[in-house]
């Protein structure tokens, strides 16, 4: 793959990206053929353009080398998955965050505290590979749930955690199937396909994270809260805040739609976890702050996460340190305006549909996939963490089923969605295993020999807030269209 070209690996992508769209297109038109009336006021069957379009894309010979591509990919990435599973639970020094679960599991069984910067890392090197040793920033609410690894010998633990969250994956797949709008099964697949893709990254990153199992976590969160399960929801919610980053605004989320119990039982549960934890690593809470701040501190001086410096990251704060290398004040002026923008517009929309259309304690899946791009964008992430991006791909498929069948085709909105489409797609095993190796072009300073690279090396994080406003365009389309018809019918009655 690395001797491939990086405009040619551009290239592969967009094609996909075509292909992609042509299958999901076909799927849903074919799903709408049976009703009469649909037929014949289909904007997709009438209009000139898309007519032509729709007459190509049902050729049999396209509908089945379709399908035989994302068969192709889809086994590739069973099987790549497998096969990278497979390999870290043999080469276990080597599976990315599970080195500082597993470390910190046996020092607090052998009565050391974890949080300790240097202990930590004095212990770090003499049980795993000394590779990127840093301080172990994990809240103590992890602490309960990866503590029986420390029981286990080394490659028992980590074959234990690889099948955690291969079974996380089976989850989110799961999860992202059953919130798809419709009876179809061929969309239930199409659904569990894509959400497959979307888990993250095939490398280590993913499997040897937490990221996938807090994904999983939130996922069924908002399945059993839009059940009204809310105190099943808020323990799912409150397990996931061992990882803060991914879970904390879907907390604020809920306490917006005021599910308060859910909230409450949320808290709970992340309580019960966190003073457990305390009581194991021996901390109490002023000890803990002070030197989990220590520790923090350490780990983004690090060359891998500080914002100037890491060329793994995805999130949007360090849109800025790459754009403007030679000024920290510029640097860090654009990524705060960004993220800015983001949380403010992500916050706007959120009011006004809540106002607009009186329903509060309803959850929206337009809502939760913007929470679930926000909470790639605002602070640190790595690519494991886009398996939340599920969701968002879950909401893009939904809203193409909605268009078709209401004929709401217009030039915004299938712009809007293609774009939306494609920034999801640098998020998936595909994107992934075609950009990484750009990655390491992305520390370089910025020159006209090396703007495409720098461009497509930061292509994660563009696509994030790409992926965000194109969920935003949609969502609040949708949201007009719905109120007027709200509007409408109240002057009818």
């Amino acid at each position: 793959m690395e001797n491939i070209p990086l405009f040619s690996r551009f290239m592969i992508l967009i094609l996909i990206w075509i292909m992609a769209i042509a299958l999901l297109l076909v799927s849903a038109i074919k799903e709408q053929l049976g009703n009469s009336e649909w037929r014949d006021n289909s904007v997709c069957l009438n209009h000139p353009l898309l007519q032509r379009v729709t007459i190509f894309l049902f050729r049999s010979g396209v509908i089945l080398a379709l399908k035989l591509f994302f068969i192709t990919i889809t086994i590739w990435g069973v099987v790549q998955t497998l096969l990278k599973a497979y390999d870290l639970t043999t080469v276990w020094g080597y599976l990315s965050d599970f080195r500082w679960y597993y470390v910190a599991s046996k020092m607090v069984l052998n009565g050391l505290n974890p949080y300790q910067p240097q202990t930590f890392v004095n212990y770090f090197v003499q049980v795993v590979t000394p590779r990127n040793a840093m301080p172990f920033v994990y809240p103590p609410n992890i602490i309960p749930l990866i503590f029986p690894l420390g029981y286990f010998l080394s490659y028992h633990a980590s074959t234990i955690w690889v099948f955690a969250n291969l079974l996380a994956i089976i989850f989110l797949i799961w999860g992202g199937a059953y919130l798809i709008d419709s009876p179809s099964k061929n969309w239930k697949v199409i659904g569990a396909i894509t959400c497959f893709l979307v888990y993250g990254t095939s490398y280590s990153l993913s499997v040897g994270n937490v990221a996938l199992i807090v994904s999983a976590l939130v996922m069924w969160s908002i399945i059993q809260a839009k059940k009204s399960r809310n105190v099943l929801a808020g323990v799912l919610l409150g397990i996931s805040t061992i990882k803060p980053p991914l879970a904390v605004l879907f907390v604020l989320y809920f306490l917006v739609k005021r599910r308060f119990k859910l909230v409450i039982f949320c808290v709970i549960t992340a309580l019960i976890l966190t003073v457990i934890g305390l009581l194991m690593t021996g901390n109490s809470l002023p000890e803990f702050i002070q030197l989990y701040k220590q520790g923090y501190e350490l780990f983004f001086q690090h060359f891998y996460n500080a914002p100037d410096k890491s060329s793994g990251r995805i999130d949007a704060v360090v849109i800025g340190y790459r754009l403007f290398k030679n000024s920290l004040i510029l640097s860090k002026l654009t990524s705060a305006l960004i993220v800015i923008i983001a949380i403010g517009y992500i916050s706007f929309y959120i009011y006004r549909r809540n106002k607009s259309i009186n329903l509060v304690k309803e959850i929206d899946l337009s809502e939760v996939s913007l929470i679930a791009c926000l909470s790639l964008l605002y602070t640190y992430s790595q690519p494991a963490n886009s398996s939340i991006l599920v969701l968002a791909g879950v909401f893009l498929i939904n809203e193409l089923l909605t268009e078709v069948k209401n004929n709401n085709f217009t030039v915004q909105r299938i712009c809007f969605w293609s774009a939306g489409f494609f920034c999801l797609l640098i998020h998936t095993i595909i994107g992934y295993n075609l950009l990484t190796p750009a990655w390491k072009t992305s520390t370089s300073p910025i020159s006209i020999t090396s703007i495409f690279k720098q461009t497509i090396a930061a292509s994660p994080s563009y696509a994030i807030v790409g992926l965000s406003f194109c969920i935003l365009a949609i969502a609040h389309l949708s949201l007009n269209k719905t109120k007027g018809q709200l509007l409408l019918e109240r002057e009818i009655e």
